[in-house]
């Protein structure tokens, strides 16, 4: 219940930005069973039929990596979007994968730098994370480094980052928390149009930034976000 509270919690810091994201539903193997059960009742609380079907699924399972995924019911994009949530690994802290729209197709009210800026500061006031991603899926496979986090559009750190640092970045936008303590900071590669994995130029501006955050010792390794044994 906690983890399904704490997305409802951040699904509400974006306030009317998109209806479409109003309505859960837990996934299942074929459209049918995937409407069948509906994550939040319509106070916002975790539904009790959702909570006993979570229940029953890991039911007698032994610690170890936990997934909730669950979608907002709707196919055809950029109106689609659905959402994992990851706990309890003994690997590694908690995650959270949210896709909005298709691949290069995001939300209308996600085209705006602005928009994208308030989803991933929401995040990072949520959740208190490693790193948070945010952009195009087809970056991945154009990232420098296979064993750190890429910019993409964009990159949350939980560190404060400079201009003299990173003179490439399209901005640096600090996060703070409700009492305007510094939490980090979002890196982005492109700020004058949507982020593309298409587009050679974003693909460079983005590139660029990973390299002068290794260079400047502050992109971690993954192997930084294991959690001792």
């Amino acid at each position: 219940m906690f983890h399904l509270n704490r997305f409802r919690g951040f699904l509400q810091t974006l306030g009317p930005a998109d209806k479409s994201l109003s309505r859960w539903w837990l996934k299942g193997w074929t459209e049918q069973q995937a409407r069948l059960f509906p994550v939040f009742e319509p106070d916002g609380t975790p539904s009790a039929t959702a909570l006993a079907v979570l229940t029953e699924e890991y039911r007698g399972m032994d610690k170890g990596l936990t997934i909730i995924g669950m979608w907002n019911g709707l196919l055809e994009d950029p109106a689609a979007a659905d959402a994992a949530l990851d706990f309890d690994s003994e690997f590694s802290g908690n995650v959270v994968e949210l896709t909005l729209g298709g691949s290069e197709t995001p939300p209308p009210w996600l085209t705006d730098v602005q928009a994208r800026i308030a989803l991933v500061s929401a995040l990072a006031r949520t959740y208190a994370p490693y790193y948070v991603i945010a952009g195009s899926r087809g970056y991945f496979s154009k990232e420098v480094f296979e064993d750190k986090p890429g910019v993409n559009a964009m990159l949350y750190l939980p560190r404060v980052i400079t201009p003299r640092q990173v003179p490439e970045a399209a901005a640096l936008v600090a996060v703070d928390d409700p009492r305007g303590r510094r939490l980090g900071t979002i890196v982005v590669s492109v700020s004058d149009e949507p982020f593309s994995a298409n587009n050679p130029r974003h693909v460079r501006a983005a590139n660029e930034l990973e390299i002068r955050l290794v260079d400047e010792d502050l992109l971690p390794n993954y192997a930084d976000f294991l959690r001792p044994q």
